[in-house]
């Protein structure tokens, strides 16, 4: 293997969406909540579950 596997893992993050890049690492690196995170990114609360979900089955599929 070339890189290191946290480089691999931050160029998948990298690759996300903006929307699913910033929810994923404000969740799972900052430990926010789905209302912190709505309101850092200033959207309806609805929206940031979907973005986590379709985000981690990105980086899943191009992980494994």
């Amino acid at each position: 293997m070339d890189s290191q596997p946290s480089e691999h893992l931050d160029d998948v993050l990298m690759a996300l969406p903006f929307n699913q890049r910033a929810a994923v690492v404000l969740r799972f690196y900052c430990g926010w909540s789905t209302k912190e995170i709505a309101a850092a990114m200033d959207c309806p609360a609805n929206s940031v579950g979907p973005w986590i979900t379709r985000g981690l089955e990105r980086m899943r599929r191009e992980l494994s």
